[in-house]
């Protein structure tokens, strides 16, 4: 809600209109108000935004929520609706100009497509890879990690495949339900499904605005080696984030190029469970003594009417 306000006054981190943009172009009826300051910079040169973790999100569009703030450490994402509701007749799809943060975003992912096609993978899509999901905000009392599993796939496996055959089910989503992305942290390169129909599409300007084709790359485009992680958002309007972490890559000579799932812990959330932090609200609910009987059968209830817990 005080995201709303603020577009609405032109006001707010990110918002400005005091400036011309040096590169996209405005509609004569667009003076550039609630648009993010990053649209006003240059493609090529713009300065990402960095998070306390040293990780890149969004392609770097997004500062982040100061320490001592609620959410702090999180992406301080300005409410886009209603700026796109304000200009919907005048740019694209309803008008004839492109709107301005396609602008950008277009001119960001064509020079990000020339430089991974220079990136020489080598070997690693033939290396079996060793990885660890996990859903960082959901912590146990002593601060161990609730949901998590391990399992092997090939460097060479498509982003699209990983997620489809191999994400989805390990971690309990409903398969084609939910829109997802998956951010490489180095830089903040996102990669999708293109042409998705699911209905959370229309958050995408909350989340990073676009992202290239997950199926034209691979494990071995976004984990290079033991250590590297990324992100794996689920539901692009409930953000259940998930981190993916390198523990192992096996040489060529030693990899199977099968999935193999080690290991794992914790009950998938409920779809349309509003996030990480709830679902560990809802956890602490139905763990701890205190809780009354009838708030845990409602909470209940409403896990096994979600779609992943439904039959």
């Amino acid at each position: 809600m005080d995201d709303m306000l603020r577009a609405l006054q032109g006001q707010g981190p990110g918002r400005t209109s005091s400036r011309r943009p040096v590169f996209v172009k405005l509609a004569p009826t667009d003076d550039g108000s609630s648009m993010p300051a990053v649209f006003f910079e240059h493609p090529e040169t713009y300065t990402k935004h960095v998070g306390p973790d040293g990780r890149i999100r969004s392609w770097g569009l997004y500062p982040y929520i100061p320490s001592g703030q609620r959410g702090a450490g999180l992406e301080d994402i300005p409410y886009p609706m209603m700026r796109k509701m304000m200009y919907q007749g005048t740019y694209a799809p309803l008008g004839k100009l492109v709107r301005p943060e396609d602008q950008f975003m277009n001119a960001v992912i064509a020079r990000r497509k020339c430089e991974l096609k220079q990136i020489a993978l080598g070997d690693l899509t033939r290396c079996d890879y060793f990885l660890r999901i996990r859903m960082p905000e959901i912590k146990t009392a002593t601060g161990e990690d609730r949901i998590w599993r391990r399992f092997v796939v090939s460097g060479g496996m498509s982003l699209g495949v990983l997620q489809d055959k191999v994400l989805a089910p390990l971690m309990g989503w409903v398969r084609n339900f939910h829109a997802h992305i998956l951010t490489d942290y180095r830089d903040g390169t996102q990669f999708g499904p293109k042409n998705s129909g699911s209905v959370d599409m229309m958050h995408i300007d909350a989340s990073g605005y676009d992202f290239l084709n997950e199926d034209d790359y691979c494990v071995a485009h976004v984990l290079a080696k033991v250590g590297d992680a990324c992100q794996y958002e689920y539901d692009l309007g409930d953000h259940f984030r998930h981190e993916i972490i390198v523990e192992k890559i096996a040489p060529p000579e030693e990899s199977y190029g099968r999935v193999e799932v080690l290991g794992g812990s914790g009950i998938c959330p409920m779809e349309n469970g509003n996030g990480n932090a709830a679902w560990a609200t809802h956890i602490d609910t139905l763990s701890l003594a205190g809780t009354p009987a009838a708030a845990r059968r409602e909470l209940l209830d409403e896990i096994y009417a979600a779609p992943n817990y439904y039959m």
